[in-house]
Parts: C-alpha cells; sequence; structure tokens
C-alpha cells in the first residue's frame, strides 16, 4: 500500500518550533561538524527569540 504524504502550508504558529529545531540541529546534531565560532556564527543564539 502507498503511503499518503500530506504538505501543509506554513504557518505562522509553527514559528517557534521551526526555530527550535533549527537551533538544536545548529548547536547539537551537527556541532561536531564545526568549529564553535562557525556554530555561534550559524545560530547567532543571542539573535534569536526562543520564547
Amino acid at each position: 500500500m502507498p503511503h499518503r504524504l500530506f504538505i501543509a502550508s506554513y504557518r505562522e504558529e509553527y514559528a517557534a518550533a521551526t526555530l527550535s529545531l533549527f537551533m538544536d540541529s545548529v548547536t547539537q546534531t551537527s556541532a561536531a561538524d564545526y568549529i564553535p565560532e562557525q556554530v555561534q556564527a550559524w545560530a547567532r543564539p543571542a539573535e534569536r527569540d526562543l520564547d
């Protein structure tokens, strides 16, 4: 049986979860692949509002 895929339009209420996923991906998942300065330049945590 084929799997069905539903692609939803992006909505503003997804922003916090999207940013959280991005930050986790940059600072945790892929952090071992980059030097700390690269991670900080990419993530810019001081410029992000996670609330």
